[in-house]
């Protein structure tokens, strides 16, 4: 398990505009506001194995933060995030600034660890997003998370790159499952190799899971389809235990670690060689 952690400021001198700039694409002023004085700030949250408590992966989260110390999750901005081309500049900043970062780390991090990024369908038809995602997949074993709400407008052609990425190596998963029924179609004959569970499917009342025998039917489900099943928003030791004997592989949630700055992520797992934090880090609020 992670060490008790503390919040690190780990500031990307990009701002939202200047990516904008660089696409040199028409995209209304107004939609921009709120993001032109944010900066880029990644952040790690570790993914544990539910069996061995041990760390295998962790998820790339995408953080603003306004000059004020604040951290910002892209839903608390979500109505300009998904206006093109801002969703698919900051996805690649996002994946381009891990790669930097870890590259040189790549030798400390455990043996088959892996990064997992948040994904809809209709960006994957993007080349630049594909390029970094190859030029990433390089370096790292990768695992990008589709939403199955976004399956419900999957066009043809999008499943088809879909299909030829996966030929190619890179791993898919579907996050949020059991948000809406529309990606069952898919589940079957394409090679999806994790479904993360919506956190409704995971509730635990009075030390009890509130969904123990949907969970044990997709536990059933996704052993018949060669998948695993992984959880987020754990909350406590029972919920990590309760999970595990329904056949939950993966956990992630606040009873092993919030989302970290990259450094401190770093710094958690290596506190010897890479310190406790310095004068210069700086607390942060997740709004």
């Amino acid at each position: 398990m992670l060490q008790p952690y503390l919040w690190a400021m780990n500031k990307i001198n990009v701002t939202a505009k200047s990516m904008v700039d660089v696409m040199n694409k028409p995209v209304k002023k107004h939609r921009l506001k709120n993001f032109t004085a944010m900066k880029i700030c990644p952040h790690i949250q570790p993914i544990m194995c539910s069996a061995t408590q041990r760390l295998i992966g962790a998820e790339v989260l995408l953080r603003f933060n306004d000059g004020s110390g604040n951290y910002f999750p892209p839903n608390s901005r979500i109505e300009e995030l998904e206006t093109a081309p801002l969703t698919n500049l900051f996805t690649v900043k996002l994946i381009e600034e891990i790669h930097t970062f870890f590259l040189p780390l790549r030798s400390k991090l455990p043996e088959g660890f892996f990064f997992t990024f948040n994904l809809c369908a209709k960006q994957i038809t993007q080349p630049a997003l594909r390029h970094a995602i190859y030029t990433f997949s390089d370096s790292f074993n990768m695992l990008l998370e589709i939403s199955e709400s976004s399956f419900e407008a999957m066009e043809d052609n999008t499943l088809d790159i879909i299909q030829d990425m996966m030929n190619e190596g890179i791993q898919f998963a579907i996050d949020e499952f059991g948000t809406s029924s529309s990606s069952l179609k898919y589940l079957e004959n394409m090679e999806f190799c994790l479904l993360k569970l919506n956190r409704d499917l995971t509730l635990v009342h009075q030390g009890e899971l509130v969904y123990k025998k949907t969970l044990d039917g997709l536990s059933g489900l996704a052993f018949m389809l060669d998948m695993q099943l992984a959880a987020e928003g754990v909350q406590s030791e029972n919920q990590a235990q309760l999970l595990l004997e329904r056949g939950v592989h993966m956990l992630q949630g606040r009873h092993y670690s919030p989302p970290l700055t990259m450094k401190y992520f770093m710094q958690t797992m290596y506190p010897e060689e890479y310190g406790n934090g310095n004068a210069g880090d700086k607390s942060g609020q997740i709004l």
